[in-house]
């Protein structure tokens, strides 16, 4: 059974966003 948009492959897990995008970045920034 096809989808709507035609495709065979799953479609890979919701991680658009991550939980936290200035982890190490925003430490040495915040100097």
């Amino acid at each position: 059974r096809r989808g709507p948009h035609g495709g065979g492959a799953p479609l890979p897990p919701p991680r658009v966003r991550p939980v936290r995008p200035v982890s190490a970045r925003g430490r040495t920034l915040k100097r």
